[in-house]
Protein backbone atom coordinates (compact mmCIF):
# COMPACT_ATOMS: atom_id res chain seq x y z
CA UNK A 1 0.00 0.00 0.00
CA UNK A 2 0.93 3.09 -1.15
CA UNK A 3 1.83 5.71 2.10
CA UNK A 4 -0.87 9.00 2.84
CA UNK A 5 0.37 12.31 2.98
CA UNK A 6 -2.08 15.62 3.27
CA UNK A 7 -1.18 18.74 1.32
CA UNK A 8 -3.47 21.69 2.40
CA UNK A 9 -2.88 25.34 1.79
CA UNK A 10 -1.39 27.64 5.00
CA UNK A 11 -3.65 29.14 6.70
CA UNK A 12 -3.13 33.11 6.60
CA UNK A 13 -1.48 35.10 8.78
CA UNK A 14 -2.24 38.63 10.13
CA UNK A 15 -1.31 41.40 8.20
CA UNK A 16 1.72 42.22 10.74
CA UNK A 17 3.03 38.50 9.67
CA UNK A 18 2.35 37.16 13.11
CA UNK A 19 0.68 33.93 13.26
CA UNK A 20 -2.88 33.91 14.54
CA UNK A 21 -4.08 32.56 17.64
CA UNK A 22 -6.75 29.99 18.48
CA UNK A 23 -9.30 31.12 20.81
CA UNK A 24 -9.15 29.92 24.48
CA UNK A 25 -10.91 26.29 24.96
CA UNK A 26 -9.65 23.16 25.73
CA UNK A 27 -7.16 21.25 23.96
CA UNK A 28 -6.21 23.39 21.82
CA UNK A 29 -2.61 24.76 20.74
CA UNK A 30 -1.62 28.57 21.76
CA UNK A 31 -1.77 28.97 17.79
CA UNK A 32 -3.61 27.39 14.79
CA UNK A 33 -1.56 25.22 13.00
CA UNK A 34 -2.40 24.10 9.41
CA UNK A 35 -3.97 20.99 8.85
CA UNK A 36 -3.92 20.50 12.16
CA UNK A 37 -6.62 18.20 13.19
CA UNK A 38 -7.51 19.85 16.42
CA UNK A 39 -9.33 23.07 14.66
CA UNK A 40 -12.60 22.48 13.63
CA UNK A 41 -12.12 22.27 10.19
CA UNK A 42 -10.11 19.35 9.64
CA UNK A 43 -12.76 16.51 10.44
CA UNK A 44 -14.97 17.94 8.21
CA UNK A 45 -12.70 18.25 4.91
CA UNK A 46 -10.21 16.00 5.29
CA UNK A 47 -11.42 13.22 7.82
CA UNK A 48 -14.91 12.52 5.36
CA UNK A 49 -12.74 11.38 2.46
CA UNK A 50 -10.00 9.31 4.33
CA UNK A 51 -13.08 7.38 6.32
CA UNK A 52 -15.02 6.60 3.02
CA UNK A 53 -11.73 5.42 1.41
CA UNK A 54 -11.80 3.17 4.52
CA UNK A 55 -15.56 2.09 3.55
CA UNK A 56 -14.31 1.45 -0.13
CA UNK A 57 -11.85 -1.08 1.13
CA UNK A 58 -14.16 -2.87 3.27
CA UNK A 59 -16.22 -3.30 0.15
CA UNK A 60 -13.48 -4.83 -1.81
CA UNK A 61 -10.21 -5.29 -0.13
CA UNK A 62 -10.96 -6.05 3.48
CA UNK A 63 -7.73 -7.60 4.29
CA UNK A 64 -6.11 -3.61 3.78
CA UNK A 65 -8.07 -1.88 5.59
CA UNK A 66 -6.49 -2.18 9.09
CA UNK A 67 -3.05 -1.45 7.19
CA UNK A 68 -4.77 1.48 5.97
CA UNK A 69 -6.58 2.41 9.18
CA UNK A 70 -2.67 2.13 11.06
CA UNK A 71 -1.47 4.08 8.14
CA UNK A 72 -3.79 6.80 8.41
CA UNK A 73 -3.28 7.17 11.95
CA UNK A 74 0.47 8.43 11.24
CA UNK A 75 -1.36 11.67 8.85
CA UNK A 76 -4.53 12.39 11.55
CA UNK A 77 -2.32 12.38 14.77
CA UNK A 78 -2.02 15.63 16.10
CA UNK A 79 1.58 16.46 14.90
CA UNK A 80 2.88 14.58 11.80
CA UNK A 81 5.65 14.88 9.40
CA UNK A 82 3.18 13.73 6.69
CA UNK A 83 1.30 16.72 6.35
CA UNK A 84 2.30 20.24 5.07
CA UNK A 85 1.54 23.09 3.55
CA UNK A 86 2.12 24.32 -0.02
CA UNK A 87 2.08 28.29 0.46
CA UNK A 88 4.12 29.72 2.93
CA UNK A 89 3.77 32.93 5.00
CA UNK A 90 0.48 33.76 3.57
CA UNK A 91 -0.91 37.52 4.68
CA UNK A 92 -4.06 38.65 4.76
CA UNK A 93 -7.10 40.44 6.95
CA UNK A 94 -8.46 39.28 9.76
CA UNK A 95 -11.91 37.78 9.18
CA UNK A 96 -14.52 40.59 8.64
CA UNK A 97 -12.07 43.47 8.31
CA UNK A 98 -12.27 45.41 5.27
CA UNK A 99 -8.73 46.22 3.07
CA UNK A 100 -8.10 50.01 3.72
CA UNK A 101 -4.47 50.48 2.54
CA UNK A 102 -4.33 50.23 -1.40
CA UNK A 103 -0.07 48.72 -0.66
CA UNK A 104 -1.32 46.26 2.00
CA UNK A 105 -4.21 45.03 -0.08
CA UNK A 106 -1.96 44.44 -3.44
CA UNK A 107 0.71 43.00 -0.77
CA UNK A 108 -1.50 40.33 1.23
CA UNK A 109 -2.94 39.13 -2.07
CA UNK A 110 0.39 37.48 -2.70
CA UNK A 111 1.01 33.94 -2.38
CA UNK A 112 4.72 32.47 -1.96
CA UNK A 113 5.49 28.69 -2.49
CA UNK A 114 9.78 28.56 -0.99
CA UNK A 115 11.38 27.31 -4.19
CA UNK A 116 14.16 25.71 -1.97
CA UNK A 117 11.26 24.19 0.17
CA UNK A 118 9.01 22.71 -2.50
CA UNK A 119 12.46 21.81 -4.24
CA UNK A 120 13.18 19.21 -1.37
CA UNK A 121 9.57 18.41 -1.46
CA UNK A 122 9.32 17.31 -5.03
CA UNK A 123 12.89 15.14 -5.07
CA UNK A 124 11.90 13.16 -1.62
CA UNK A 125 8.54 12.23 -3.40
CA UNK A 126 8.51 8.95 -4.32
CA UNK A 127 6.06 8.61 -7.03
CA UNK A 128 6.38 4.86 -6.57
CA UNK A 129 5.09 4.57 -2.62
CA UNK A 130 3.46 7.89 -1.63
CA UNK A 131 0.55 9.52 -2.24
CA UNK A 132 -0.56 12.83 -2.16
CA UNK A 133 -3.55 13.54 -1.00
CA UNK A 134 -4.25 17.27 -2.58
CA UNK A 135 -6.81 19.56 -0.94
CA UNK A 136 -8.34 22.87 -2.75
CA UNK A 137 -8.12 25.17 -5.79
CA UNK A 138 -5.53 27.48 -5.03
CA UNK A 139 -3.84 24.34 -3.59
CA UNK A 140 -3.94 21.80 -6.59
CA UNK A 141 -3.47 24.13 -9.30
CA UNK A 142 -0.83 26.30 -7.40
CA UNK A 143 0.97 22.97 -7.46
CA UNK A 144 0.94 22.29 -11.33
CA UNK A 145 1.65 26.36 -11.80
CA UNK A 146 4.84 25.69 -9.46
CA UNK A 147 5.56 22.56 -11.51
CA UNK A 148 5.22 24.30 -15.02
CA UNK A 149 7.94 26.96 -13.57
CA UNK A 150 10.00 24.48 -11.46
CA UNK A 151 11.98 24.02 -14.83
CA UNK A 152 13.00 27.90 -15.69
CA UNK A 153 15.58 29.19 -14.12
CA UNK A 154 15.12 32.35 -12.21
CA UNK A 155 16.89 33.31 -8.64
CA UNK A 156 13.36 35.54 -7.83
CA UNK A 157 11.04 33.25 -4.97
CA UNK A 158 8.02 31.90 -7.12
CA UNK A 159 5.39 34.17 -6.09
CA UNK A 160 1.59 35.00 -7.30
CA UNK A 161 -1.70 36.62 -6.62
CA UNK A 162 -4.62 34.66 -5.67
CA UNK A 163 -6.38 35.63 -8.92
CA UNK A 164 -3.35 34.75 -11.21
CA UNK A 165 -4.30 30.96 -9.94
CA UNK A 166 -7.90 31.06 -10.76
CA UNK A 167 -6.79 32.90 -14.47
CA UNK A 168 -4.28 29.67 -14.46
CA UNK A 169 -7.36 27.03 -13.68
CA UNK A 170 -9.12 28.81 -16.81
CA UNK A 171 -6.34 28.38 -18.98
CA UNK A 172 -6.20 24.67 -17.78
CA UNK A 173 -10.18 24.01 -18.71
CA UNK A 174 -9.57 25.39 -22.47
CA UNK A 175 -6.23 23.24 -22.48
CA UNK A 176 -8.18 20.15 -21.30
CA UNK A 177 -11.15 21.08 -23.88
CA UNK A 178 -8.45 21.57 -26.96
CA UNK A 179 -7.03 18.38 -26.06
CA UNK A 180 -9.91 15.80 -25.93
CA UNK A 181 -12.47 14.54 -28.48
CA UNK A 182 -15.29 16.76 -28.72
CA UNK A 183 -17.81 14.84 -26.17
CA UNK A 184 -20.17 15.39 -23.55
CA UNK A 185 -18.31 13.16 -21.53
CA UNK A 186 -15.17 15.32 -21.27
CA UNK A 187 -16.40 18.94 -22.13
CA UNK A 188 -17.97 21.53 -20.33
CA UNK A 189 -21.50 22.36 -21.58
CA UNK A 190 -22.50 25.64 -19.74
CA UNK A 191 -20.35 28.81 -19.49
CA UNK A 192 -21.60 28.54 -15.82
CA UNK A 193 -20.28 25.44 -14.70
CA UNK A 194 -16.92 26.47 -15.95
CA UNK A 195 -16.82 29.03 -13.40
CA UNK A 196 -17.17 26.82 -10.47
CA UNK A 197 -13.55 25.94 -9.07
CA UNK A 198 -15.10 22.38 -8.43
CA UNK A 199 -15.18 21.22 -11.64
CA UNK A 200 -12.01 22.85 -12.38
CA UNK A 201 -10.84 20.20 -9.55
CA UNK A 202 -12.99 18.00 -10.93
CA UNK A 203 -10.98 17.57 -14.56
CA UNK A 204 -8.12 17.84 -12.84
CA UNK A 205 -8.69 14.81 -10.55
CA UNK A 206 -9.95 12.70 -13.46
CA UNK A 207 -6.90 13.26 -15.14
CA UNK A 208 -4.77 12.59 -12.42
CA UNK A 209 -6.56 9.68 -11.53
CA UNK A 210 -8.24 8.01 -14.11
CA UNK A 211 -6.71 4.58 -15.93
CA UNK A 212 -6.36 5.95 -19.30
CA UNK A 213 -5.40 10.05 -18.76
CA UNK A 214 -1.71 9.74 -18.98
CA UNK A 215 -1.76 10.70 -22.39
CA UNK A 216 -4.22 13.28 -22.20
CA UNK A 217 -2.41 14.97 -18.67
CA UNK A 218 1.04 14.84 -20.89
CA UNK A 219 -0.74 16.89 -23.62
CA UNK A 220 -2.66 19.16 -21.48
CA UNK A 221 0.73 20.27 -19.78
CA UNK A 222 2.32 21.25 -23.10
CA UNK A 223 -0.31 23.46 -24.09
CA UNK A 224 -0.06 25.23 -21.13
CA UNK A 225 3.61 25.39 -21.64
CA UNK A 226 4.39 25.15 -24.83
CA UNK A 227 8.15 25.96 -24.70
CA UNK A 228 8.18 22.47 -22.21
CA UNK A 229 10.13 19.58 -23.59
CA UNK A 230 8.18 16.25 -23.95
CA UNK A 231 10.34 14.79 -21.33
CA UNK A 232 9.33 17.95 -18.60
CA UNK A 233 5.72 17.60 -19.28
CA UNK A 234 5.99 13.54 -18.51
CA UNK A 235 7.83 14.13 -15.41
CA UNK A 236 5.10 16.59 -14.29
CA UNK A 237 2.48 14.34 -15.64
CA UNK A 238 4.08 11.50 -13.21
CA UNK A 239 4.04 13.68 -10.62
CA UNK A 240 0.80 14.74 -10.41
CA UNK A 241 -0.44 10.98 -11.18
CA UNK A 242 0.64 10.25 -7.91
CA UNK A 243 -1.62 12.75 -6.29
CA UNK A 244 -5.37 12.71 -5.32
CA UNK A 245 -7.25 16.20 -5.87
CA UNK A 246 -9.72 16.97 -3.66
CA UNK A 247 -11.92 19.65 -2.72
CA UNK A 248 -11.24 21.85 0.42
CA UNK A 249 -14.22 24.90 0.84
CA UNK A 250 -15.32 24.68 -2.41
CA UNK A 251 -17.52 21.56 -1.41
CA UNK A 252 -19.66 23.73 0.02
CA UNK A 253 -18.91 27.30 -0.35
CA UNK A 254 -19.14 27.03 -4.50
CA UNK A 255 -21.97 28.04 -6.49
CA UNK A 256 -24.92 29.32 -5.88
CA UNK A 257 -26.26 25.86 -4.29
CA UNK A 258 -22.97 25.56 -1.72
CA UNK A 259 -23.16 22.32 -1.13
CA UNK A 260 -25.18 20.77 -4.15
CA UNK A 261 -23.94 22.37 -7.11
CA UNK A 262 -19.74 22.10 -5.78
CA UNK A 263 -20.34 18.55 -5.01
CA UNK A 264 -22.66 17.28 -8.08
CA UNK A 265 -20.11 19.34 -10.46
CA UNK A 266 -16.79 18.19 -9.20
CA UNK A 267 -18.28 14.02 -9.72
CA UNK A 268 -19.52 14.62 -13.20
CA UNK A 269 -15.98 15.41 -13.83
CA UNK A 270 -14.49 13.42 -11.61
CA UNK A 271 -16.25 10.22 -13.41
CA UNK A 272 -16.25 11.98 -16.80
CA UNK A 273 -19.81 12.25 -17.01
CA UNK A 274 -22.48 14.21 -17.39
CA UNK A 275 -24.54 12.68 -15.26
CA UNK A 276 -24.28 12.89 -11.53
CA UNK A 277 -23.33 9.36 -11.15
CA UNK A 278 -21.94 8.30 -7.80
CA UNK A 279 -22.30 10.13 -4.45
CA UNK A 280 -19.64 12.76 -3.71
CA UNK A 281 -18.06 10.75 -0.93
CA UNK A 282 -18.42 7.89 -2.73
CA UNK A 283 -16.01 9.19 -5.59
CA UNK A 284 -13.49 10.15 -3.07
CA UNK A 285 -13.05 6.78 -0.98
CA UNK A 286 -13.36 4.84 -4.25
CA UNK A 287 -10.06 7.20 -5.83
CA UNK A 288 -8.30 6.84 -2.85
CA UNK A 289 -8.94 3.43 -1.77
CA UNK A 290 -8.04 2.43 -5.36
CA UNK A 291 -4.72 4.64 -5.69
CA UNK A 292 -3.95 3.90 -2.65
CA UNK A 293 -3.61 0.09 -3.66
CA UNK A 294 -1.63 1.14 -6.37
CA UNK A 295 -4.09 1.47 -9.18
CA UNK A 296 -5.97 3.89 -11.47
CA UNK A 297 -9.21 4.91 -11.06
CA UNK A 298 -11.40 2.76 -14.59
Amino acid sequence: MKRLWLVGESLPKKEDGSERKAHKTTNLPATLVPLDPRHGVFPNLVMKPLFTAGYSLSQSHIDKLLPFFQDMNNIVSDKSERRFNLFENRATNSKGRAKKNPETKTETEIFEINNEGMSKRIESFDLDNDLWLVFGHQTNFGLLLWLLNSHKKTEEKFSLKKNHIKAFSEMFITAVNSCCEKSTDEKESTKAKKSLLSSRIGMLHRLCTGVDKEQVLVSVIKKLDPKSSSEQAETISKLLRATVPLLHNEGYQDGTNPTGNAQSHFVQHAKGMTAQGDLYWQVMGNTIATRVLGDFVE
